[in-house]
């Protein structure tokens, strides 16, 4: 199950209840604390999986709910930077190549 996090109401919280993981997407200050801390509380409960993404580290977020900053500060968080323009030429090669195009490194280069 995926939602955005502004988004987010009561009726995710039955949603998921049936559902085998959540995606929250683009956390904001916005949300619920109190919904927030219920969610993740249901995912460990019930042994399911949860995402949450956001444009900065979770750790950042200045929670009031300090249960909730509880489980911020225990929680995995990991960066995803912009790709490099070697990998970026790599994998448009790979996909030229998958669909069997043949296309000099000029054109790769210059398409980056």
């Amino acid at each position: 199950m995926e939602i955005q996090s502004d988004e987010i109401n009561d009726k995710n919280f039955f949603d998921f209840k049936v559902k085998e993981a959540l995606i929250i997407e683009n956390l904001n200050e916005k949300i619920s604390e109190n919904l927030l801390f219920s969610l993740w509380n249901l995912a460990i409960q019930d042994n399911k999986y949860f995402l949450i993404t956001s444009n900065k580290p979770i750790s950042t977020y200045k929670f009031k709910l300090p249960d909730l900053k509880s489980r911020v500060s225990s929680c995995v968080s990991i960066g995803i930077k912009l790709p490099s323009d070697d990998l970026i030429s790599v994998i448009i090669a790979k996909n030229f190549s998958d669909k069997q195009i043949i296309v000099k490194k000029k054109h790769i280069d210059y398409i980056i």
